[in-house]
């Protein structure tokens, strides 16, 4: 199992939620490569107003990209 450190930052485009991580891996296999991971949360801007709701955003799916490069 691998430990990452990471900033992230998020944008709408297109009625999706894109949350992007950068970071380092801090410890395990890849400890000292660097990450780039991309999640789309597909149609999530429609369903922000669930969050109101007593149920709330009960389901999120979407693409994940997870680059690793070693340094």
């Amino acid at each position: 199992m691998s430990t990452f450190t990471y900033t992230r930052s998020s944008t709408s485009v297109g009625g999706n939620v894109v949350l992007t991580r950068n970071g380092t891996i801090s410890s395990g296999r890849y400890s000292g490569g660097l990450v780039v991971e991309v999640v789309t949360y597909l149609g999530l801007v429609a369903g922000l107003a669930d969050c109101a709701t007593s149920e709330g955003i009960t389901s999120l799916s979407g693409p994940v990209v997870l680059t690793i490069t070693n340094t």
